[in-house]
């Protein structure tokens, strides 16, 4: 099996993406009292053009788990998958409750352990960690989807993702414009499944998109998140606008799903001079493909450990980034938040037990 670039170019991408999705999201939340007019509207739309990351990030999942060529197996699933995600779960979740101890200046003692168990059961602990709950899920189901997506022909798996799309996006939104109830639902109420299956569908060429297609779909998910955050993000906060922000702040969001499936088909079908020949990369990298292909190298740890220095920054400094330098000095807290985390991951890396989880 030949190993595709451009998937490791769309997870170093997300990563980054990701950063800058929790620097501003935190900033807002931490300095909400400094928000008004044109910072708030950046601040806040932000987050919500970065939304993108986590579906690309599974979408590259789907890409390679359900290939054809590939064997997955519950043993593989249970033996190999599913402890690493589950391994750096519960580390994290230890660490990051004594974080809290240190951060929060709370008083030490036993339970502190005790209480790292019961955020990790109830995924209580920090929010990021939201998404290994999220790959378990998607792991224990795999092993299914697998056998759906090659069993099934192109039109079978066109007809999945509409239904995903029409009852997990779409019904939701009609029932809030008509203010009825819909009756109609599917099982497995999750829109993740679906970014499954279309980068499965993008990547094996079930799915033929055009570049023209990819490049509107990203204009029309960009343009409309855009304007209804103009609409959500006013100074009258109202039901209507708390409305319109869940929208923007939702992966099954329609506007999210164009931008999403946009930017992962148009980077796939970027021509780079590729071979099909077993254990080659599809393409030889320049300066940027490399260092792509280190961040990607990174890219798990890096989502696990850039909130310790957003946390750190914005809870354990006396620095108000919007005060000093505004925008400008969020963006500088992102480059260096990500820079910090890669460092730190690439050094632990370097440790052979670390290695096995990161």
């Amino acid at each position: 099996m030949y190993h595709n670039n451009k998937l490791s170019y769309i997870r170093a991408m997300s990563c980054i993406g990701i950063v800058f999705l929790h620097t501003f999201t935190m900033c807002g939340m931490a300095f909400s009292y400094e928000l008004t007019g044109n910072k708030r509207f950046i601040v806040n739309l932000v987050p919500y053009l970065m939304m993108w990351a986590v579906p690309c990030f599974v979408m590259v999942t789907g890409a390679l788990l359900l290939d054809k060529n590939r064997n997955i197996s519950y043993k593989k699933v249970v033996t190999r998958y599913i402890p690493r995600v589950l391994g750096a779960l519960v580390i994290c979740g230890f660490i990051f409750r004594l974080l809290d101890v240190w951060m929060n200046k709370e008083q030490f003692s036993g339970k502190v352990f005790g209480e790292a168990l019961y955020k990790i059961y109830t995924g209580t602990g920090w929010a990021h960690l939201w998404y290994l709950y999220l790959m378990i899920g998607l792991y224990l189901l795999m092993p299914f989807f697998h056998k759906i997506a090659n069993g099934s022909s192109r039109t079978e798996l066109s007809i999945l993702i509409a239904i995903y799309i029409i009852f997990v996006s779409l019904v939701p939104i009609a029932d809030d414009i008509t203010g009825t109830d819909a009756g109609f639902y599917i099982v497995t109420n999750s829109i993740f499944p679906c970014y499954l299956f279309i980068g499965h569908m993008m990547v094996s060429g079930k799915w033929k998109v055009s570049g023209f297609v990819n490049v509107l779909n990203i204009i029309l998910g960009i343009t409309s998140i855009i304007v209804i955050s103009y609409k959500a993000i006013g100074d009258t906060i109202d039901v209507a606008s708390d409305k319109l922000t869940g929208y923007l702040g939702s992966y099954s969001f329609f506007p999210v799903i164009l931008l999403s499936t946009g930017i992962f088909g148009l980077i796939c079908g970027v021509k780079t001079g590729e071979t099909k020949e077993p254990e080659k990369s599809d393409s030889v990298p320049g300066i940027m493909g490399k260092i792509l292909l280190v961040i990607d190298d990174c890219s798990f740890g890096i989502y696990l450990v850039h909130l310790i220095f957003l946390r750190y920054i914005y809870k354990c400094t006396d620095f108000t980034p919007l005060g000093k330098g505004g925008i400008i000095s969020v963006v500088g807290i992102a480059i260096l938040t990500f820079i910090l985390s890669f460092i730190l991951v690439w050094l632990l890396k370097r440790i052979k037990p670390v290695n096995k989880v990161l």
